[in-house]
């Protein structure tokens, strides 16, 4: 069984990751579900997102097992560079150090990149400029102008790749067949419900 635990704090942008969840949200609709989720923050009090929505976590980051997770999700926030987010950084790193992968959109890109997670590896973010700003950054060749990227299980995204990312997320932990994940994206890119009929059928086939 697969797991995917995603950090959440305050300021986290709430319309990033609603891709994802909907991708993970598919298991419903198969024979034999393969993945768990589970929400991690630096303390069992609510958060609450950029949109005003409070969210109550299942764990703490010091419960949460790096060797027990497959994905680390990183959302987007405002304080990506604070003392705040170093225990969930500290967590991208025991997890891609056991082979994990690690997911950052938007400002979690800066979070990566100040640990210089990023300056050996392809990635993106919402601009060049600002993973430039970051000391430890030293990945500038590597940066790649498209909405989602993914290499050595580092996938990253700009907070206008939320699709894509979901995407490759998905893709990595080989939770869906190709036609499943095909089609889920082609819907969600062109709204084409031929698309979506095509899904249903991939899913039903699984």
């Amino acid at each position: 069984m697969k797991h995917i635990c995603m950090y959440v704090q305050d300021t986290m942008a709430d319309w990033e990751h609603g891709y994802l969840l909907h991708g993970v949200s598919l298991q419903g609709a198969t024979p034999t579900p393969v993945c768990t989720m589970s929400f991690a923050a630096d303390a069992r009090d609510a958060v609450t997102t950029a949109g005003g929505m409070r969210i109550i976590p299942d764990e703490t980051l010091a419960e949460t097992d790096a060797e027990g997770i497959d994905a680390f999700v990183l959302i987007g926030g405002d304080t990506w560079l604070s003392e705040n987010r170093h225990a969930a950084l500290d967590l991208a790193e025991a997890v891609l150090a056991g082979g994990g992968i690690v997911a950052a959109i938007c400002g979690a890109t800066l979070g990566l990149a100040s640990r210089g997670l990023l300056n050996n590896r392809g990635h993106t973010s919402n601009a060049p400029e600002l993973l430039a700003a970051i000391t430890a950054y030293r990945g500038n060749d590597l940066y790649e102008g498209t909405p989602a990227t993914a290499d050595r299980n580092v996938i990253t995204a700009g907070s206008a790749g939320s699709l894509l990312w979901a995407k490759l997320i998905l893709e990595e932990l080989e939770l869906y067949g190709k036609d499943v994940l095909d089609a889920w994206f082609d819907y969600f890119r062109t709204a084409d419900p031929a698309h979506f009929t095509r899904m249903t059928r991939a899913l039903e086939a699984e």
